[in-house]
């Protein structure tokens, strides 16, 4: 066996295929795949990425040092449902009750904005 005269390198022989004890424990979680993305994305958004791919332990990681803040905000408000489409008797029921609400005022601002479009 050759000796390593090198006296910088002799010290990797000692501690050689040996990763240092970080003292982590383990953390294992079911998400569903649209709680995953949008984990992944805050990741690579802060820089969390290993491998060139987002790392949600490193975007935990921040969280537990303080590095990043969570702010609550309001929750995301429902998808819009799609609008009922009125048939023809429908809409002139509603347009009727319309007019009915809003009475004389309904035709002073259609007059007003008649002569605003004619003054164009």
């Amino acid at each position: 066996m050759m000796t390593n005269r090198d006296p910088c390198t002799e010290h990797l022989a000692a501690k050689r295929g040996k990763r240092p004890k970080l003292d982590h424990s383990t953390v294992a979680m079911r998400l569903s795949k649209q709680t995953k993305a949008a984990l992944e994305a805050l990741a690579l958004r802060h820089g969390c990425t290993y491998g060139g791919k987002p790392r949600i332990a490193g975007l935990l990681t921040k969280l537990g040092n303080g590095e990043l803040l969570l702010v609550q905000t309001s929750p995301t408000p429902a998808p819009a449902q799609p609008e009922e489409k009125l048939t023809f008797a429908q809409a002139r029921a509603l347009a009727a009750r319309i007019r009915e609400s809003l009475g004389d005022r309904l035709y002073a601002d259609s007059t007003e904005l008649i002569a605003e479009d004619r003054m164009r």
